[in-house]
């Protein structure tokens, strides 16, 4: 199996359509194509977003199996596909957006609110975490609450 064959196992499996995994990974819906087929290798950034985004490791989807391992394996992505459209209500955009924030982790500062409102969010499942995001963005906007 090609590495665009495992690509395509764990995006079907959670049931996204090319153009929205091509956007949840921040890439192009002819790179995800061009991935997917085979024509050009996907770089190691991709799998690393396609990884955050499924909560798996880098080694599970790239590591090289056994011909007879490889329909097993396929099976075994396209599950987790699956298993992260449900344990995410599919929002899927909320793991990405949290992915990319990671990458700049070293940069980023917490005061003890912060870790209090980290704490009361993880409380929540996929659906009420974004709408918490949703509210917190909202008084973001609000003038008399912004810095």
């Amino acid at each position: 199996m090609n590495f665009g064959e495992r690509i395509r196992a764990i995006r079907t499996g959670a049931g996204i359509t090319q153009a929205d995994f091509a956007k949840l990974c921040g890439i192009s819906l002819a790179s995800l194509k061009n991935y997917e087929t085979g024509k050009t290798e996907t770089p190691m950034k991709t799998w690393r977003m396609i990884s955050r985004i499924f909560g798996v490791s880098l080694s599970m989807l790239i590591e090289s199996n056994t011909a007879e391992e490889e329909s097993a394996h396929l099976q075994t992505l396209y599950q987790l596909g699956h298993l992260a459209r449900q344990k995410t209500g599919g929002y899927f955009s909320v793991q990405a957006e949290a992915a990319a924030i990671l990458e700049n982790w070293e940069s980023i500062t917490f005061t003890p609110i912060d870790y209090e409102i980290i704490e009361e969010v993880h409380k929540l499942n996929a659906k009420g975490q974004k709408i918490a995001l949703e509210r917190i963005q909202e008084l973001a906007e609000i003038e008399r609450y912004v810095k």
